[in-house]
């Protein structure tokens, strides 16, 4: 799917008033809350993986919903954004959601921490066999945790405020006129 096609099926079917994937993410969340916890280091990589997966989720939501939003506001003027956001890596949507996002209260504390995340979980991913002993892998992993925390609960405030933007806008746009 293309990303109009994709952004024009969110706006039409209200998606930002649905909580899309909502239990799926929760489920994941406390899997690899409960991660944090753990002694066995399989678990801990696990559920950095499933905090990355989350992120990069809730990025692509904050993505879809900021473009649908710049779409109907500009209505009956046109713009097209040539995105393959399923096939994006985390980096990519990273400088997608400093391009193409309206602008909101935590965005700079919000890309920070992105970044942060991502340099991170490469660094973790890339150099595992280079990292001196078990004890820092722990509490590197440790502090991807608490990021990842702070990451999305950011991305959840953000895509929130362009929510409450959507509802402001829809007394005003007929969703389904952007097709």
């Amino acid at each position: 799917m293309e990303e109009n096609d994709e952004v024009i099926e969110y706006m039409i079917n209200r998606e930002w008033e649905k909580e899309s994937k909502i239990e799926r993410k929760r489920f994941l969340f406390n899997i690899a809350k409960e991660s944090k916890d753990s002694e066995e280091i399989s678990q801990k990589i696990g559920g950095m993986l499933i905090f990355n997966q989350i992120a990069e989720q809730l990025l692509k939501e904050v993505i879809i919903c900021s473009i649908g939003y710049l779409k109907a506001e500009i209505w009956p003027t046109s713009i097209e954004f040539n995105l393959q956001l399923t096939k994006c890596t985390f980096g990519k949507l990273i400088e997608y959601f400093k391009q193409l996002t309206i602008k909101e209260y935590n965005r700079e504390i919000l890309i920070e921490c992105l970044e942060k995340l991502n340099k991170n979980r490469n660094d973790m991913v890339h150099k595992l066999f280079d990292i001196e002993n078990i004890d820092v892998l722990k509490k590197k992993l440790n502090e991807y945790d608490e990021l990842s925390e702070e990451t999305i609960e950011l991305l959840l405030e953000y895509y929130n405020a362009i929510c409450e933007r959507l509802i402001e806008l829809d007394g005003r746009v007929d969703f389904k006129s952007l097709i």
